[in-house]
């Protein structure tokens, strides 16, 4: 089976739902294309974010042309920047 690799913010990442990593919107979209869902949303994230964690996970875990990428977007004000030796994101 395909992935689908998952991004966003809470949303997408089900932060306000019952068991919401499982069963948040693009989820049950992945689930539907018959993909395996791979949900690396984060509560409060950015699309800055969103890139660094597609970089890394692309390096890490060898992304196909047969996966797919489900990008919800987040808005245009929200960005990240490194505190303390971690990312923190600025909502």
């Amino acid at each position: 089976m395909n992935n689908a690799l998952i991004l966003g913010c809470s949303h997408a990442a089900g932060s306000e739902m019952y068991d919401g990593v499982n069963n948040s919107y693009p989820v049950q979209l992945a689930k539907k294309l018959n993909l395996n869902p791979i949900n690396m949303s984060i509560s409060g994230g950015s699309n800055d974010a969103m890139f660094r964690i597609f970089d890394e996970f692309v390096d890490i875990n060898k992304i196909t042309s047969k996966d797919t990428v489900i990008a919800c977007w987040t808005g245009s004000e929200r960005t990240e920047t490194v505190y303390n030796d971690s990312w923190t994101p600025i909502v």
